[in-house]
């Protein structure tokens, strides 16, 4: 399964708040990257297993599941999740992209890509339903990120 979608980003921005910049959007997506916690409701915590500019390779634990992955950094435009397979998952890629247009307004481009076999193959009201909850998901992303500029942790 492939799932692309766009959002734009102050859109979701609270009335009061004020626009988001291209480094502080970037600076979030880092940390999202880095501590992916705050941003995914169901995860426990998250061990960076190796660090350097470009990737970090983590374990993300959500109770007694763990999910091992390497995330690449391109700055300031792209990070890429690779999720590795293991008897308990098919793994998969999710790619977020910052892209503007002429009008200036930001967006983040988000690309799931599931293997074949993975949880979505199953029917198409399945996918249909996950493809749903990652854009809910992508739309909190961008709510978290607002967070924590209003605290100014992404300048």
């Amino acid at each position: 399964m492939r799932h692309e979608h766009l959002v734009e980003i102050n859109k979701h921005a609270a009335p009061d708040a004020a626009p988001l910049t291209r480094r502080q959007l970037w600076n979030g997506l880092v940390l999202r990257a880095e501590d992916p916690v705050p941003f995914v409701e169901a995860m426990d915590r998250c061990v960076i297993l190796e660090r350097s500019n470009a990737h970090l390779e983590r374990e993300l634990h959500f109770g007694p599941a763990r999910i091992r992955d390497r995330v690449v950094l391109t700055a300031p435009s792209r990070v890429r999740y690779e999720v590795y397979a293991d008897e308990h998952q098919p793994g998969g890629t999710l790619e977020m992209a910052i892209e503007s247009d002429d009008g200036g307004a930001l967006y983040v481009r988000f690309t799931y890509v599931l293997p074949p076999g993975g949880p979505a193959s199953t029917s198409e009201e399945q996918a249909a339903l996950l493809r749903r909850a990652y854009e809910a998901s992508d739309v909190q992303t961008v709510r978290t990120i607002f967070a924590f500029a209003a605290e100014n942790r992404l300048d």
